[in-house]
């Protein structure tokens, strides 16, 4: 980014200059602990993964800072596309939703130590892929997805290593059904209106780890 500044003669001077940037991070260097804060207030919100600092990182944030990500308005949803994960290296996450959250390829989303985790599409579905990781360690996980049997939460790999997992919804609750993903945690609650490793009206049983 390059900023001319307009001077009094009518001339410009560049007072800012900047090459590609890339991700939203804290770090330890600038920002030790900070937090991270995305919201829309009327629309969609999309995560990409990084092309200048990170490969494969869309939000990262530094020791106990937390991250928020959040879609709000009327039909709102929140997307992670392939590759961007959202990443803390010890504090809280939230990713939100006011319809649905859709969790693309190959997209982690985890934080460490105490750190909890927690996904609600309010007006809508979780969807998951089979390569998508939602982890924590000490920490719990929640997944809520919304307000009518219509919706749904897809559940790829959910890694709670010495904590719980509550998933629930009005709809359904399926899996993704691909060796070595599924529930891994000290205790795992679903509550489901619909019904659970039900899709398309086809028996869908959750992984063998739950």
């Amino acid at each position: 980014m390059s900023i001319n500044a307009v001077q009094a003669d009518g001339s410009t001077v560049v007072t800012q200059r900047m090459g590609s940037r890339s991700d939203v991070r804290t770090t330890g260097i600038s920002g030790a602990n900070g937090s991270i804060v995305v919201e829309t207030l009327a629309g969609d919100l999309t995560v990409t993964q990084g092309t200048v600092d990170a490969i494969g990182v869309g939000v990262s944030a530094h020791g106990t800072g937390n991250i928020r990500l959040s879609a709000q308005g009327s039909g709102s949803d929140l997307y992670v596309n392939a590759h961007a994960d959202v990443l803390s290296a010890g504090g809280h996450v939230t990713v939100l939703a006011a319809e649905t959250v859709d969790l693309g390829t190959s997209v982690d989303v985890r934080t460490v130590g105490s750190g909890s985790l927690d996904v609600e599409a309010v007006t809508g579905s979780v969807l998951m892929t089979e390569s998508t990781v939602l982890g924590t360690v000490n920490g719990d996980l929640r997944v809520r997805a919304g307000d009518a049997v219509s919706d749904r939460i897809t559940v790829g790999d959910i890694e709670a290593v010495n904590a719980n997992v509550s998933l629930a919804t009005p709809g359904s609750v399926h899996a993704v059904m691909a060796p070595g993903v599924g529930v891994q945690a000290n205790g795992l609650r679903i509550e489901a209106g619909k019904g659970i490793g039900l899709q398309a009206g086809n028996s869908l049983g959750l992984p063998d780890q739950a």
